[in-house]
């Protein structure tokens, strides 16, 4: 019996350490022609322009849908929104 206790207890604290060293999955780049998942917790600005501090049209929230368009310039995607019924630029690396 004791040798059970001893057992389970080794099995739970390996779990437990496994568990604390585990990391997500980090964020990837958006994909031409592909219609990708938001993964930032703050989700992402659908901009005017090309550029990470360009004029903010609206907000995309995490887990919603962008349909990326093409690579622009500084980092920068163009795409669609179907929830917001909009296109606009999101900053590339956060997606799903």
């Amino acid at each position: 019996m004791r040798t059970r206790i001893i057992a389970i207890a080794a099995l739970a604290t390996t779990a437990l350490g496994l568990a604390a060293t585990a990391t997500p999955a980090a964020a990837a780049n958006g994909r031409d022609g592909v219609t990708e998942t938001i993964c930032h917790a703050d989700g992402l600005y659908l901009r005017s322009e090309a550029k990470p501090d360009g004029h903010a049209v609206d907000h995309l929230e995490d887990g919603w849908h962008f349909a990326v368009s093409y690579h622009a310039a500084n980092n920068m995607l163009y795409g669609y929104s179907p929830i917001l019924n909009r296109s606009g630029y999101v900053i590339d690396g956060y997606f799903c």
